[in-house]
């Protein structure tokens, strides 16, 4: 294994960073762009991903993320499921959306009504920085694909 290929102790790469970094070092031009959307695979498989902004994607990967439909059956969603405390020594799972902590990270909703994360081009695993929005009910459904 090459010098250019070992990750320097102390940083904080992951195997994505490490590969990028060193497969654009081998080419004179600038083949790949590190600040190119980046995947995070949903299932052991890895067939289904999300794609990710790559200022969200370390954050995105301190945890497992899988897919689930939504309530038509015709999207797929990138979700986790944590356990909260309720604080009488029992718990319950709560779904997180990875494109609302994205819409979140990016910024507080303008206001209440701003409930939504909207995916401006449709595609419910695109969750880009530039893809998501905040909407309300009646934007995202103005937005919706037909």
């Amino acid at each position: 294994m090459s010098d250019r290929l070992a990750i320097p102790e102390g940083d904080r790469l992951n195997l994505s960073d490490a590969w990028i970094r060193s497969t654009a070092e081998a080419f004179p031009v600038a083949a790949i762009d590190a600040s190119a959307p980046r995947r995070v695979y949903l299932d052991r498989d890895c067939e289904i991903f999300c794609l990710v902004s790559a200022e969200d994607y370390e954050w995105v990967t301190q945890w497992r993320w899988k897919w689930n439909w939504d309530r038509t059956k015709t999207k797929r969603y990138a979700i986790r499921t944590p356990r909260i405390s309720n604080g009488d020594g029992t718990s319950r799972s709560v779904t997180v959306y990875m494109h609302k902590e994205i819409c979140a990270r990016k910024g507080p909703p303008p206001s209440e009504l701003h409930t939504i994360g909207d995916h401006q081009d449709g595609e419910s695993l695109n969750n880009q920085r530039d893809n998501l929005e905040w909407a309300t009910r009646s934007q995202n459904r103005k937005n919706r694909k037909r």
